[in-house]
């Protein structure tokens, strides 16, 4: 068989894991059919400079207090320990008739042999013409409120940057978050796709990237995890020379073997996104562990905002399993997804009615989630 390689499935603590094969070689509701602002390379199209200038989340509203109310108490009432056997359940769960062609015909694409792009919504590379393929390992996440909310995709590898940035311009994404390191634990999970240091430009086929300037923590926040990296694309499209800035995100500290410590940098860093009416492109290395954690937060969030029903955890990681195949992979992550949106409504929103039983359950659940393996509290 030759030498091993490993796949993302091989750590159980987060499947974010790069392949031998490739450390050594180093909306809108229809955006095909809207026009896009004017000037799409002017400064009309950059989004505000601070993350306090984004829209917030209307958490105030009656509905969306009844909504997290119901579901912060039911998490409360089935504890870590339930929650791990809810997933436990969840976790081999695979859509029906999965298609992968684009997947299997590309290994050389593929960060990981057995973390699948399925055909359905997948990022269809059209840009520029007369690509040699449309392939990248990336897919299209819909959320309540815009059906091209994510790109979820992969840490790019040495030989799909190109593709990564020719995503970025067909798509005309404002931004880009990055949950992983470039290396971890001595081994690489992501290319180093962007240029560093500010002032530094760097060519990928027919985009240029130069970094304007790079903030830790980003404006008027407090996050020093998040560094904030403002970058200027210049291309050619539809013969006319086009400029405009993409911010790119790094959350510079979420752990490979597990999930950060409880705080709310994962709804500080949506803040800074959500005023994007195109796609939010989101990696880690695979894509879906720490990709999936963050998309599913947002999904839910927006849920509540609305008013809507969003009790059932186990049936949203499955619709969202359904456009994102395995997003969030360990219990570890699932637990966190549900210890950050409870900090958010209780801690931050005061959304559950002071009673002396519910603050023995919230107590008795952080308890026990700093107990887990893998978690640090």
């Amino acid at each position: 068989m030759g030498h091993h390689r490993r796949t993302a499935t091989e750590n159980p603590g987060d499947r974010d894991k790069d392949r031998d094969k490739h450390s050594r070689r180093d909306n809108t509701r229809n955006p095909s059919t809207t026009k896009p602002p004017r000037n799409q390379g002017g400064s009309r199209r950059d989004r505000p400079e601070n993350c306090a200038a984004t829209p917030k989340y209307q958490m105030h509203q009656p509905e969306a207090m009844a909504q997290a109310e119901s579901w912060a108490q039911r998490t409360l009432r089935r504890g870590v320990n339930g929650l791990v056997e809810d997933f436990a359940q969840l976790k081999p769960y695979m859509p029906p008739d999965v298609s992968t062609k684009a997947y299997q015909a590309h290994p050389d694409k593929n960060r990981y042999p057995d973390v699948w792009c399925e055909d359905k919504s997948r990022v269809v590379l059209k840009w520029p013409p007369g690509r040699p393929t449309d392939y990248i390992h990336a897919k299209y996440v819909a959320t309540h409120n815009l059906k091209k909310r994510f790109i979820c995709t992969q840490g790019p590898l040495p030989n799909t940057v190109a593709d990564f940035w020719s995503m970025i311009v067909q798509e005309e994404c404002e931004f880009v978050l990055m949950l992983c390191s470039v290396e971890e634990n001595g081994m690489p999970k992501c290319a180093q796709y962007w240029p560093l240091k500010e002032g530094d430009k760097v060519v990928h086929e027919r985009v240029e990237v130069t970094n304007l300037k790079v903030e830790q923590p980003p404006p008027n926040t407090d996050e020093t995890s998040l560094r904030r990296t403002t970058l200027e694309l210049k291309y050619a499209k539809e013969g006319k020379s086009r400029t405009r800035k993409v911010r790119h995100f790094h959350w510079t500290d979420w752990p490979d073997r597990g999930v950060p410590k409880t705080s709310l940098t994962a709804m500080v860093l949506l803040s800074c996104v959500r005023g994007s009416k195109r796609p939010i492109a989101i990696h880690c290395a695979a894509g879906i562990g720490r990709t999936g954690s963050i998309t599913s937060i947002e999904y839910i969030i927006e849920h509540f905002t609305d008013g809507r029903n969003c009790e059932d955890m186990v049936e949203i990681v499955k619709g969202l399993r359904q456009q994102r195949l395995s997003s969030i992979q360990n219990s570890q992550q699932y637990l966190y997804v549900h210890r950050v949106l409870l900090m958010y409504f209780i801690d931050k929103y005061k959304a559950v009615a002071q009673s002396p039983d519910m603050e023995k359950l919230y107590q008795q659940f952080k308890d026990d989630y700093c107990k887990v393996p893998g978690i640090s509290g």
